[in-house]
């Protein structure tokens, strides 16, 4: 086996990322990827779209309108986009780990079963009826259902009830992000 030169190797590797060998879509971009780093949604849409022939952020605000690509936290409990037909798959692979690891988290907060089963049946119920809600309407549902969402509590039964598959991110509402119910927004295939 020879040595591959440092500039042949840099080639293929931003081809393989398809950053210098783009794809069609936003989703082929993603689904190639796994999963895109999504913290901050302004640098993943464009990361998402580098990797796309002529893809803009209006591109990717599409493929998640058109629920092909989804938002929601993943690997190491941190928000990512991934294809929509590869989520719950990875949720099964990382989420138990995940979520054994912030025990110590929920306690702290006051979170136990009891709060959880309130805040799964609170979010069912209201994004049943609505089919999606802001961050602070998600908030005002909790507090209405008698679940202080103070400190740090509300955002994390966000997150824990998104790696329960319960939640996931939909599409935007106005300037603010909005949930749905994953498996009315990705049915499961």
């Amino acid at each position: 086996m020879s040595a591959m030169a440092p500039d042949d190797l840099t080639s293929r590797r931003l081809c393989a990322q398809a950053i210098t060998c783009p794809l069609r879509t936003p989703h082929d971009a993603v689904a190639r990827l796994t999963a895109a780093q999504a913290q901050d949604r302004p640098s993943a849409l464009w990361a998402i779209g580098l990797r796309t022939t002529g893809g803009s952020a209006e591109d990717v605000e599409k493929a998640v309108g058109s629920r092909s690509i989804v938002r929601t936290w993943l690997m190491r409990g941190t928000l990512h986009f991934a294809a929509a037909e590869d989520i719950r798959w990875i949720l099964d692979l990382v989420a138990p780990r995940v979520l054994a690891g912030s025990r110590r988290r929920d306690e702290l907060l006051r979170l136990d079963e009891e709060v959880y089963e309130r805040s799964r049946a609170a979010f069912a119920g209201a994004l049943g009826d609505r089919g999606c809600l802001t961050r602070s309407e998600m908030m005002r549902v909790l507090e209405e259902a008698g679940i202080s969402t103070a400190g740090q509590r509300g955002y994390h039964i966000l997150w824990h009830l998104a790696l329960e598959k319960l939640i996931c991110f939909g599409p935007m509402a106005g300037k603010e992000q909005s949930f749905v119910l994953l498996d009315e927004w990705v049915p499961p295939g």
